[in-house]
């Protein structure tokens, strides 16, 4: 793993009692910008000039986590790896970056601490297969990468970690030492569906013919002269009770 120097700059910084639940953090340059409560009285937490390597992601994602796993682990290591297959040495401004995940949890929380990328900003999707596996695009080239730990990865972690006998721990250890080429599988992908259609265009609202609720995104169905919301075209995650459809009706009437 690559250590390489880089430049603290704080701003709003305030003396807390004990590490903040959250650092609001971006990339500038080769500078890490923090604002927020950036240290303990008990002890220095970000300050000055530091050595920016993996502790320092996992100590963001443990925090925004409540504890650190391994599935964490491999989440900032596929993050920061991802982030490399695509030639970024730090996560890209202006959401050039777009991470598809297929699982959340843990894995996901890691992959947001190394690459910056969240639900928020539209810079995470997720794909739930149940894999620990993600996908990374650039949304200026479409060049996506799909990296995945290797199968054998459980086996393999015990040698890096050979004078423990918990493999949840020696898993701990390891992760976190591993060579990229001993631990993931990294192979360029084609996406099924165009990035500038998982993108789109942000601010595009219709509403649907059927249940009249507004879509945003251009993640409208267009059906027999219809538009229609994914649900009332597709089917969704839920059903509507008989008795709710039937108040809903009655207040339309009404």
């Amino acid at each position: 793993m690559e250590i390489r120097p880089i430049t603290i700059v704080i701003l709003d910084a305030v003396e807390t009692p004990c590490p903040p639940a959250r650092t609001f953090w971006h990339w500038k340059g080769d500078s890490l910008v923090l604002r927020g409560c950036l240290f303990s009285m008990r002890q220095p937490f970000y300050f000055g000039e530091i050595k920016m390597n993996i502790q320092l992601l996992l100590e963001i994602s443990s925090r925004d986590h409540s504890h650190l796993c391994p599935r964490q682990i491999l989440g900032v290591r596929i993050g920061l790896a991802g982030m490399t297959a695509l030639g970024f040495d730090a996560p890209p401004d202006k959401k050039q970056l777009l991470v598809i995940t297929e699982t959340d949890g843990c894995f996901a929380d890691g992959l947001s601490a190394a690459t910056n990328c969240t639900v928020g900003h539209r810079t995470l999707r997720m794909e739930d297969y149940g894999k620990v596996a993600a996908t990374f695009v650039d949304v200026k080239t479409s060049r996506a990468a799909r990296i995945a730990p290797r199968l054998d990865i459980r086996e393999l972690a015990c040698s890096f970690a050979p004078e423990e006998s918990r493999h949840y721990f020696a898993q701990m250890q390891a992760y976190q030492v591993m060579p990229d080429q001993e631990m993931l599988s990294i192979q360029e992908v084609v996406l099924n569906v165009p990035v500038e259609q998982i993108v789109s265009r942000p601010g595009i609202r219709v509403n649907c013919d059927v249940c009249g609720e507004e879509i945003m995104n251009e993640r409208e169905v267009h059906q027999h002269g219809l538009t229609l919301c994914i649900p009332c075209a597709q089917g969704g995650y839920c059903q509507f009770h008989a008795e709710n459809i039937l108040r809903v009706t009655q207040v339309e009437e009404v």
